[in-house]
């Protein structure tokens, strides 16, 4: 039999902890802490879907990094990435859609719907980095759709997505992508009966390829059980921001109504943020998306100032939703020249908001003070909707979308 003494073991024990410092120590050597313009410089060059879905949740800073003016127009330009707003315009005789980006060089390839068949308006644009949109042919006299299709402007890839069951007048609609590969998406309708009775939900499931109607979304006016978020007889091109995992509209009583896109079965979930009440003075408000999380713009339709207010734990069971006003901004110095109306369409990154002012479309700097020209409407046209669009080049395979088993007919053109 062997012996060890137990002074042996001892500094065998030791001799085996120091030659585990020196290795975590020698592994540590290898860290390297790059500088912030070097960080700066790689990101700029990652892909938006890869920018979109795993930078931004790195850490706090890369977040707040990826959403700064800069970062967003320098990425645009060392990345195929096509950031901007369809603008949907109409006269009496026909509508048309303008793309317009911050980036004054036109995007190629160039975007339009004219690979689609027939002529479709924008419903709704999703909620990705993937620039799909749900395209629909569209009767005006009963507010119905006649046909809908989901393309992506950018790779000119469409297919056709089977109608709706309720053949009612459309209020809202939304696309929200569920999974990037296999793509996994979800499209969200609300539509109403005549003189606004009852209202209903619907889901689209690309996985299932069908709609299926929640249930207890339907409900009829004047009962216990009312409509409570009100968020349909507001603005009809209001596109709804998806954070969270759930779709905020803004209410025509100004709460922020948020339906939860995640919960299975037949089953909605709403939750109601009442705004911000200490804001004197007519004004507009437009709900916003500011760094993932829910924000509201305010716009002074006397004195003429611009007001950004973000809403602070979102997952807060207290009644009263938190608000912080991030920053105040007179107009005056770019209102000056224009004696029309001003309407704002959108916040762009934290500090630049796309809005119109008379009959010019304007990319406004918060911080800077500054303005530039991204449209001029055209003469007899209104202004009736405005998408965001945020896209890659990459095909998204619409035909995987889904397995349809009666054939599915899409199209994948790159003429």
């Amino acid at each position: 039999m062997e012996l060890i003494s137990v002074d042996a073991l001892h500094e065998e024990k030791e001799e085996e902890q120091e030659r585990n410092l020196l290795q975590s120590q020698s592994a540590a050597s290898w860290i390297v802490i790059l500088p912030p313009d070097v960080i700066f410089d790689i990101l700029t060059r990652v892909s938006l879907h890869h920018l979109v879905c795993k930078c931004r949740f790195v850490c706090k800073d890369w977040r707040s990094l990826t959403y700064q003016s800069d970062f967003k127009f320098i990425h645009s330009q060392k990345t195929p990435t096509l950031s901007g707003y369809f603008i949907g315009m109409y006269n009496l005789y026909k509508s048309r859609f303008e793309f317009v980006s911050i980036n004054q060089s036109p995007p190629i390839p160039s975007l339009s719907l004219n690979f689609l068949p027939g002529n479709l308006e924008i419903v709704s644009s999703s909620s990705s980095s993937h620039g799909l949109l749900c395209c629909a042919s569209y009767n005006y006299q009963n507010g119905r759709f006649d046909s809908l299709y989901l393309c992506k402007p950018a790779t000119r890839e469409w297919r056709k997505i089977p109608n709706p069951q309720t053949n009612l007048y459309t209020l809202k609609i939304m696309v929200v992508i569920q999974r990037c590969n296999p793509l996994h998406y979800k499209i969200i309708r609300f539509s109403t009966s005549p003189q606004y009775v009852e209202y209903h939900c619907e889901i689209f499931d690309s996985n299932n390829w069908e709609w299926k109607v929640w249930n207890n979304i339907i409900v009829g006016s004047g009962t216990e059980n009312e409509f409570m978020p009100h968020c349909f007889l507001g603005s009809a091109s209001d596109p709804g921001i998806l954070v969270h995992g759930a779709v905020h509209w803004l209410s025509y009583l100004g709460q922020v109504c948020a339906l939860d896109v995640n919960v299975e079965g037949k089953h909605g979930s709403w939750k109601i943020f009442e705004s911000p009440k200490d804001i004197d003075g007519k004004f507009k408000r437009k709900l916003v998306e500011w760094e993932g999380e829910i924000g509201l713009l305010y716009l002074g339709l006397g004195n003429r100032w611009l007001e950004l207010w973000l809403l602070e734990d979102y997952y807060s069971k207290d009644e009263i939703a938190r608000w912080n006003k991030l920053y105040w901004v007179n107009l005056e110095p770019v209102y000056h020249q224009y004696i029309g109306s001003c309407t704002i369409f959108d916040l762009y990154t934290k500090d630049i908001v796309l809005m119109k002012i008379e009959n010019e479309i304007i990319w406004y700097n918060c911080r800077t003070g500054t303005h530039t020209l991204g449209l001029k409407v055209p003469a007899g046209y209104l202004v009736h909707q405005v998408q965001p669009f945020h896209s890659d080049l990459v095909p998204c395979n619409l035909r995987s979308a889904s397995p349809n088993p009666f054939g599915s007919p899409f199209n994948n053109s790159f003429n």
